[in-house]
């Protein structure tokens, strides 16, 4: 049986409180990617609506999963006082 950590050949931590900084770091790097697709399918949305009305409701679902997807991740720092 191998672990996740074998196969996907992530680095043991050294100390068990290294766990929540490197989960912090993970979840920050997530942010940036998804605010940025975010806010290029709410520039598709606008451009769909004199197009496509099928696609801009396509791209309208996305955007929905992406909105949540950002307040889980900002909520993580609102825990700790972060911004």
């Amino acid at each position: 049986m191998t672990s996740t950590a074998h196969s996907t050949h992530i680095p043991a931590l050294e100390e068990p409180h290294q766990g929540a900084e490197v989960a912090r770091q993970l979840v920050d790097s997530w942010r940036e990617p998804t605010e940025t697709v975010a806010e290029r399918a709410r520039e598709r949305v606008d451009r769909l609506s004199d197009l496509d009305a099928a696609s801009q409701d396509a791209v309208i679902e996305v955007l929905r999963a992406l909105e949540r997807q950002l307040w889980m991740i900002q909520a993580q720092f609102v825990e700790e006082g972060r911004h």
